[in-house]
């Protein structure tokens, strides 16, 4: 059986370019978190290889490709002009940007530390090398409910998959049909931390907390794909609310290993 077409391409952000950075925040103010952290934090995090940031972007052979690509930038007139692929470097490694044009419809990081608050609780329950944690996974809203979601977290365990440096030799392609190098990323176990689901699905969350369009997903939609909780912290992450307040978040820590 032939193997599917690929739904999309995932590119490096790259934090050297303005048009990269500022179309990184301008993505980070449609899902409403974080904006004010890609300068100069993400930057700083990414010149360290400490943070590793990918575009999503269409694959060609999507059939609903330009009518979604048209929805997005009707809804998000700022992103209306493509980037181009030139990050000279995925996670510190050298890599050949292509220059090829694409238009971002979303954008995903995988971090080689927890956030700070979560230092100290993750101890002895994690490998002490080869994790990665996945944030800030961000789909257009007029692309949500297709599956990209899915396409991408697959797409990410391919890349921590890889055997590491001593085991490979040059690049490969990724799952998404980019030459990225060889073990860029390689690992075992990808960890993220969310909400549990009351927090997603109760009205009060609904009504004073999210986004309705912009929900981060839920525990249940990552054990679908086979990662589960190995950590419950109750009340634990100070955020602020829409309304200028603030609340004090549960969170779920889980973990999936890939090799």
């Amino acid at each position: 059986m032939a193997e599917p077409a690929p739904r999309l391409t995932l590119i490096p952000w790259d934090y050297t370019s303005e048009a990269h950075v500022a179309r990184m925040v301008a993505q980070r103010e449609a899902c409403g978190w974080a904006a004010s952290e890609v300068r100069p934090s993400w930057i700083s995090r990414a010149e360290k290889g400490r943070k590793t940031l990918f575009w999503v972007a269409l694959a060609d052979s999507l059939p609903d490709r330009e009518q979604l690509l048209q929805a997005h930038k009707e809804r998000f007139p700022n992103e209306t002009t493509p980037l181009r692929d030139t990050a000279q470097s995925l996670n510190l490694f050298p890599r050949e940007p292509s220059g090829t044009a694409f238009l971002p419809i979303g954008h995903v990081a995988m971090n080689k530390d927890p956030t700070p608050d979560l230092v100290g609780y993750t101890d002895g329950l994690l490998p002490e090398e080869g994790v990665y944690w996945i944030s800030s996974l961000y789909i257009s809203p007029m692309a949500q409910r297709r599956g990209l979601g899915r396409a991408v977290m697959s797409h990410l365990e391919s890349l921590v998959a890889q055997a590491p440096p001593a085991e490979t030799n040059g690049t490969q392609e990724s799952p998404s049909g980019n030459s990225l190098p060889t073990a860029a990323l390689a690992g075992t176990t990808i960890a993220l931390d969310t909400p549990p689901k009351e927090w997603h699905v109760g009205q009060w969350a609904k009504e004073n907390f999210w986004d309705p369009l912009n929900l981060p997903m839920p525990k249940e939609w990552y054990e679908q794909q086979g990662y589960s909780v190995f950590a419950t912290l109750p009340d634990h992450r100070p955020t602020p609310m829409p309304n200028g307040g603030k609340t004090n978040v549960p969170l779920l820590l889980l973990k999936k290993v890939v090799r």
